[in-house]
């Protein structure tokens, strides 16, 4: 751990309680947490949850894996996912937004269908229609994909809400 007379980084301002509260949600004391760390008691842990002091890679990396938590969350506070960083007050919202694209990529799939057949059966010409659906339906697939695995990629239980 970083020695308390160093300067701390504003990076890690919301560090302790984002950390309490993962650790809480994993079910551990700061006693059990320590223990897992290697420590003999729980002093740097406590230490760590009021902000006294930031801790080094080396423990940040150790609170990640002994909670089973994503280190860049641990340590900004947001979701990483494939090089897409969202903010943990988004989150909650995710599910709903989610349900919206997936209505509208299904409105969007009908629309190409409906004009696929149009184009099939009646003879109309819907190329450039169907391409530009087809374009705008793909993109929003993409969207949607990357928001789904940022879901599936948050910290446990209310660990992602500071």
């Amino acid at each position: 751990m970083q020695a308390q007379n160093q300067k701390k980084d504003p990076t890690l301002d919301n560090f302790g309680p984002r950390l309490r509260k993962a650790r809480k949600a994993k079910g551990l004391s700061q006693a059990a947490l320590a223990a897992t760390l290697g420590y003999k008691h729980n002093g740097p842990i406590s230490t760590l949850e009021k902000n006294k002091t930031n801790p080094d890679l080396e423990t940040l990396r150790g609170l990640a894996n002994a909670l089973d938590i994503d280190l860049h969350w641990l340590i900004t506070g947001k979701a990483r996912v494939q090089g897409l960083t969202i903010p943990t007050q988004l989150l909650p919202h995710l599910p709903a937004f989610l349900q919206e694209l997936n209505t509208e990529l299904l409105r969007m799939n009908n629309t190409i269908v409906r004009l696929e057949m149009a184009q099939r059966f009646k003879g109309e010409d819907h190329e450039k229609e169907l391409a530009q659906h087809i374009t705008l339906r793909d993109g929003l697939k993409a969207e949607y994909d990357k928001l789904l695995a940022a879901l599936k990629n948050q910290p446990p239980c209310g660990a992602s809400h500071p």
